[in-house]
Formats: structure tokens, sequence, C-alpha cells
């Protein structure tokens, strides 16, 4: 299998692509866009692509990467494997042969399962100690590109790629009689049904079956809850990789198990002073969590008040933070959840004739919906849909007079938005809620969501 992309970035001359192949070798190309030449030469065939004179769009192509979503299709793919079923069986058999139940495994399996009462909670336990305690680590060189190591050796050595943790974790649940299968997925482009081809992938994660249905696992995110594989992987047409007629494309599933909600809430007050002081706690779950929980688990703890206070800068709130405490990171079966002090001193300067300022955090960064110009009928991908909540809750002295912002609100089919603001005897309550309930819209609807997004976005730079 192979697959090439010319160059679109730069000005080109002349590019050549030459494909040479054993005649007799049944050979599935596709290149729509790229037109090529073929000729014989005794038992060979040559094909050839010449692209001369090229130079990218220097006018649109800024405005274009900013607002529409990459396109991802190689010029030019080509495969001998005649179906997915045989990409599945071809690679069950080569990782398969690493799927060993040896004594050390067969013992660690049974450690970490006992007092278990049911297959699914062995498999939770199972899968919790391979995204936990795998470190993972990538060198691939040669057939370590696309075969895993020996289970026993990735569990002795204590680290892997993506594929080397899934052969772990098969492996274990094997040794407790529980049925899994690898997973082959891109992270980031849309499988090409057209091209049965192994280049289309560059992801592995695990499908467990319990009670007839599959689990989907993905051990690579480490903190990711129990069942939740990663937005960018969901949705997404994989291969199940197997023995007879089990191998094929499956879709993963479009939904997370765990609603994705995301809250930030202030209890704070000024001093006379102009000095702000205030406690801040954040909880998210779901994918919310992840990302937060994977930041506080790479870095050290004495890295915290820095990060925390560069935060707080970017929201507007320079200052000093302390008093940090956040839960178990390990514990993925609860919410994230952070609380710290932030505190400062001359927030502004008092007396003061008028001073502007924003007293919650803006919203999580989201990209507009983005659509991919050559297939203009495509869904517009605006998800994940989530939860977000912003609350403050500040008392200001008697000798401040505050006023604050309208409330506001909006209401879609697909999502809501509003914006409230009430203050009775200088106590300031302040609620910002953000709900967006699907994934993706039709392509049709791309400018109502771009409006929406930007009331919202504008919404939020009150003062």
């Amino acid at each position: 299998w192979y697959e090439h992309s010319f160059s679109k970035d730069i000005a080109v001359h002349e590019e050549r692509l030459q494909i040479d192949i054993p005649k007799a070798r049944t050979v599935n190309i596709k290149s729509p866009e790229r037109k090529y030449e073929s000729q014989e030469s005794g038992e060979r065939r040559i094909y050839t692509w010449t692209i001369k004179d090229f130079a990218p769009d220097r006018k649109h192509g800024r405005e274009a990467s900013i607002r529409e979503e990459p396109d991802y299709t190689p010029d030019v793919q080509l495969t001998t494997f005649a179906n997915w079923e045989q990409v599945g069986q071809w690679y069950a058999k080569l990782q398969g042969d690493r799927v060993v139940v040896d004594e050390s495994v067969r013992k660690k399996a049974a450690e970490l399962t006992q007092g278990t009462a049911t297959p699914t909670e062995k498999a939770r336990r199972l899968y919790n100690y391979v995204a936990l305690n795998i470190r993972y680590v990538s060198i691939s060189f040669g057939v370590g590109r696309l075969q895993p190591h020996a289970a026993s050796e990735v569990l002795q050595n204590g680290y892997g790629d993506c594929k080397d943790k899934h052969t772990l974790l098969q492996s274990l649940l094997k040794a407790e009689n529980i049925q899994s299968y690898p997973v082959l997925i891109s992270s980031y482009r849309e499988l090409d049904p057209d091209v049965p081809s192994p280049a289309q992938f560059n992801h592995e994660i695990t499908a467990t079956e319990l009670g007839g249905e599959l689990t989907w696992l993905d051990s690579t995110a480490e903190v990711a809850p129990y069942g939740l594989i990663l937005y960018q992987l969901r949705n997404k047409q994989a291969l199940l990789a197997a023995d007879g007629k089990t191998a094929g494309l499956r879709r993963t599933p479009a939904n997370a198990p765990v609603k994705n909600q995301f809250a930030i809430k202030l209890d704070g007050k000024f001093t006379e002073a102009g000095a702000f002081d205030t406690a801040v706690e954040i909880t998210a779950q779901g994918d919310s969590d992840v990302p937060l929980r994977a930041a506080f688990r790479r870095i050290s703890q004495a890295q915290w008040p820095d990060v925390l206070k560069n935060v707080s800068a970017m929201w507007g709130m320079a200052g000093e933070v302390s008093d940090i405490h956040v839960d178990a990171l390990e514990d993925t079966s609860k919410p994230f959840h952070l609380a710290y002090r932030y505190h400062k001193d001359n927030y502004f300067s008092v007396p003061n004739s008028g001073v502007s300022f924003r007293i919650l955090p803006p919203m999580q960064l989201r990209f507009a919906g983005s659509a991919n110009p050559k297939k203009p009928l495509e869904p517009v991908k605006v998800g994940p849909a989530i939860e977000e909540t912003y609350r403050a809750h500040v008392q200001f002295p008697a000798n401040y007079t505050v006023q604050v912002p309208r409330s506001a609100s909006m209401t879609r089919d697909y999502g809501d938005y509003s914006l409230s603001y009430d203050i009775n005897r200088n106590v300031l309550e302040a609620v910002r809620r953000v709900t967006l309930k699907v994934n993706e819209l039709p392509a049709s609807r791309r400018n109502d969501y771009e409006s929406f997004e930007n009331a919202t976005s504008s919404e939020v730079q009150q003062m």
C-alpha cells in the first residue's frame, strides 16, 4: 500500500511520482483529481504522475486555512488488499502473535481483578492499570511501525506506544476470559472506504466484548474515564481486526458515556482600597475533563501555582494564587475538580472616577464550525456538545457604585446562551450559561451557527 500528496503550499516547476510494480499484481489505484499515465516494460507496469508549473493560491490560502477544515485526503492512494476484511485479518495475525498470556500476565491480571464480581468491573480495573501505569512512548522503526511488542515485554518495560498498550490490555483481558479486539483508526482524517489500506490509520484502540456489546477503550489517553474515547475518535469508521468474518469496518460511538460539562465558580469580595480576593472552583467531566486532568498530571505540583497564575492572567486577572487543591487525578470515575484562592492588591486604584473590568472568566475556546470546500454538502462539525456554566458571587464595599451590563439570552434548536447580572446591596450575582446540544449541523446551517457564535463571543466582552 502507498499514498502520496503533491505539494500545495509552494510554487513547483515540476513534480513527478512513479510507481513501478509487477505487471501481474492486481492493484487498486485511486487518484480522482490527478491524471496519470501507465506503461509496461517486460514484467513491470509503471504508473507516472507529472505536475507542472503549480502555483499556490496566495490570495485565499490564509483565509481558507483559518475557517475551513483541512482536507487530508491524499492525491494518490493505492493498495493490493482486496477488501477491508482482508486488511483486518492480516493485522489480526500480525498483532495476535504478541497477545500471549504467560505467567507474568496471568499473575498481574489476577492481582488487579481480585475481589471483582463482574466482567465489566474486571475490564475497568485492567483498563485503568494499562492507561495510568504504562507510559506512552513511540519509537517506530521497521516492522515496529505496525507490529507491537509482546505483552509481557510491555508489562516489564512499563511503557509502549498505542499498539503496545492495546496488546497488553488485550492479553490481560484474555487472562480473565474477556474477548477484545484491536481497532485501527485515524485521529485526524476520515476513512476512505474505497481504498482498503493500513495507510489510512495512525492510532490503535480497543473494542471489548461485554454483554453482547462492544465497549470502546483508548488506553493511550491515560486519564480518560473508562468507556470514553476522545471526541476526534468518535462517530468515525474504524477497522476491527480479527480472524474470519468478524473483521471489517465498524463505526465508533457518536456520543460519550458521560455528559461533557465545564463550570467555573468565583466567590469573592473587594476591599475599600481596591484589593480583590476570591475563591475559584473549577469542575469538569467528559471531554472537558481529560485535557485538564492530563495537564495537571503532566507537571509537578511545584509548578501548579505558576500555571494557574498564567491562566488567571489570560482571564484578565493577573495576581497571586494560593491554597491549591486538586482532587485525586488518577480517580477518573469522578469529575475533575480544582480549587484555589486568587488575590490581587490594587486590582484597581481607589478613589477612581470609573473603571471597567470583567468579572466572569472567558468561555473555553471553541473554533468556528468548519466545512470542507470540496465537500460542501457534508455536515458542519461544531462539537463536542457541552454545557458550560460560569458563576460569580462578589461583595463590594459601601463606598463603591456598581453598574452592570444588560442581561442577554439566545435560543436555537442546537444551543442556548444566557447571561445575567443582579446587583443587590452591593452584592453581585453573575451567571453565564452556554449549551451546545449537537456535535454537527447540516451544511445549510453554517451561517446561522456562525452568527450564534459571533453573538455569544461579543457578549463575553461585556465590561
